[in-house]
C-alpha cells in the first residue's frame, strides 16, 4: 500500500471520528440525565483514544494528509 493510500485512508477515519466526536458533543448539550451524560462522555473519550491509531507514522505520511485533506475538505478542521 503506497503512503499517498495510507493518508487518504487515515484522513478518512479521522474525519468520520471527528464528525462524530462533534455529533456527541452536540448531544450532551441537549441531554439533562446524569447517566446519559456520563454515557456520551464515555463514548467521546473511546473515540479520541482511537484518533491516535489514525495519526501519521511518518513524516511523509503527515505530509500527504495535509495536502489531501486540504485538497479535498479545505483547511479548517472544525
Amino acid at each position: 500500500m503506497t503512503i499517498k493510500s495510507k493518508a487518504e485512508k487515515k484522513v478518512l477515519s479521522l474525519i468520520e471520528i471527528d464528525e462524530e466526536i462533534q455529533d456527541l458533543q452536540d448531544l450532551l448539550k441537549l441531554t439533562t440525565k446524569e447517566h446519559t451524560k456520563d454515557l456520551v462522555l464515555l463514548r467521546i473519550y473511546k473515540l479520541k483514544k482511537d484518533r491516535i491509531n489514525f495519526l501519521p507514522r511518518s513524516i511523509d505520511e503527515a505530509i500527504e494528509m495535509g495536502k489531501i485533506r486540504e485538497q479535498n475538505y479545505g483547511t479548517n478542521r472544525n
